[in-house]
């Protein structure tokens, strides 16, 4: 039993893995191939935290690229200190994905670090769960 959990945690894992990973390339190719921008910060995307009582806002942004306005959640906002409403902030977004903004100073290696500790821990507790067989 706890061998099949073990190996359902590593699957997830390494799709978790593959998720960040993905990630991270789309934001490298946006940081090469986009257009930095400045956005207005017009709302917030609520995420819940790890409590009860907590949150996180993303903020979502509206922006002007090639005589057209668009409006959507920055991709890589932590969401723990959030912008106020109104300020405007530096974003990088490819004229082929308009709706993805990515923060240009943020990155994505929190999310690919996390993903592969996650996958390390998941490897240690199937090698765990082999050795009780």
């Amino acid at each position: 039993m706890i061998g099949t959990v073990a190996l359902f945690v590593l699957v997830m894992t390494m799709r978790m893995v593959k998720y960040a990973l993905d990630v991270n390339a789309d934001y490298r190719r946006v940081r090469s191939e986009g257009v930095r921008l400045q956005a207005e910060v017009v709302d917030y995307d609520k995420r819940p935290g790890d409590r009860a009582d907590e949150f996180y806002l993303r903020p979502i942004v509206r922006y002007h690229l090639d005589d057209r306005t668009y409006q959507a959640t920055v991709s890589n906002a932590s969401g723990s200190n959030p912008l106020p409403l109104g300020s405007f902030t530096t974003i990088v977004v490819s004229p082929k994905t308009p709706y993805d903004p990515y923060d240009p100073y943020l990155g994505t290696s929190g999310y690919v670090w996390f993903a592969l500790v996650a996958l390390a821990a998941a490897t240690g507790l199937l090698s765990w769960a082999l050795a009780r067989l």
